[in-house]
């Protein structure tokens, strides 16, 4: 049986911290409360959606997919929106929808998967 990611546990978790309805967090990222839903019942949601949550959360994306990678320095340089921002800069609009494409496949992984790309990841640290 396959075990994936479950970000929409995650998700919710930390909306209920924040004392947020799925109305109120779509609302701050520009999406239907359907949308939340979805995602909170894990539907895999666009990269765009994920790292706007993230930022009105206070999540770090490498954290929340479980990738065994640091978390995002509390400071606004730090912040997921200002990486964010850079990477859009950074890259074609060709390479910002491969790598949407990349953190949809990252969702789908199982556990095994996930040993070998935190595996991966530490050996190019």
């Amino acid at each position: 049986m396959r075990e994936n990611i479950q970000i929409g546990k995650q998700i919710r978790a930390a909306r209920n911290t924040k004392k947020l309805s799925q109305a109120q967090l779509a609302e701050m990222i520009g999406c239907s409360c359907k949308t939340i839903s979805n995602i909170e019942n894990d539907k895999p949601p666009e990269l765009k959606q994920l790292v706007n949550i993230c930022d009105v959360l206070d999540l770090s994306l490498d954290t929340l997919l479980d990738l065994g990678t640091r978390k995002v320095s509390s400071g606004v340089e730090g912040s997921a929106l200002v990486k964010r921002e850079v990477l859009k800069q950074k890259l074609s609009v060709e390479d910002f929808q491969n790598l949407n494409t990349i953190l949809e496949q990252i969702y789908l992984l199982n556990s095994n998967q996930i040993k070998a790309l935190k595996l991966i990841i530490e050996l190019w640290k």
